[in-house]
């Protein structure tokens, strides 16, 4: 509560006396920390002379707000997923802020809806403030595909001779890219066909 009345009065004899229809402010001439309502006054000089007034004391709307996933990461691992935030109420202009798997902040923002682009998968939580320093809160999350690849075979083909180089191996998968490596080898094959392989022990590595 910190709505305030401030009268000015003149003439009469002082002093003044005040009588307020809230008994608790009584006496007080310019009442501070007050409540939104209708306040009545009826003010008296040292003549018994008396005069009425009235206010009122307003109060914004209360802040309102929420926030959504908009749109997936759509590759896992990826950072375009979209968020989608509706606010209002309060005083504008607002500025909001959010936090998590990445983080960052709009100031001087109009009320309706806004999004936020480039987000990682993860949880966020998002605060608003208006321009009075009133703030409402909220939570969201950004969603990414769960990895589906499969290893369908593997075929390989022997060196010819001991100690050759000329092994190969084909490999078929699907829906994430992988990394071949053969024991000795000291960097990951990306082809679905290495060629070129001396003997060792294949291995795989599957992104996502």
């Amino acid at each position: 509560m910190d709505g305030a009345i401030a009268l000015t009065v003149a003439g009469g004899a002082t002093p003044y006396g005040f009588d307020w229809n809230d008994n608790s402010l009584d006496g007080i001439e310019d009442p501070t920390g007050l409540a939104a309502g209708n306040y009545a006054v009826t003010v008296s000089d040292a003549s018994g002379c008396m005069v009425n007034g009235s206010a009122g004391v307003t109060e914004p709307s209360p802040l309102s707000l929420s926030c959504a996933q908009q749109s997936p990461v759509t590759t896992a691992g990826g950072s375009d997923g979209v968020a989608s935030i509706t606010f209002g109420g309060g005083t504008g202009n607002y500025e909001y802020a959010w936090s998590g798997a990445a983080s960052g902040s709009v100031a001087n923002a109009p009320a309706g809806v806004a999004t936020i682009s480039n987000l990682p998968a993860g949880t966020y939580s998002l605060t608003l403030t208006d321009a009075n320093g009133c703030t409402e809160n909220c939570n969201f999350s950004i969603t990414q595909p769960g990895c589906t690849l499969t290893l369908a075979g593997v075929a390989s083909q022997n060196a010819t001779c001991p100690g050759g180089s000329d092994g190969a191996i084909q490999v078929t998968s699907a829906a994430a890219a992988c990394r071949l490596f053969l024991t000795g080898a000291t960097t990951p094959r990306r082809a679905a066909k290495p060629q070129r392989l001396a003997g060792g022990q294949l291995f795989r590595h599957c992104d996502g």
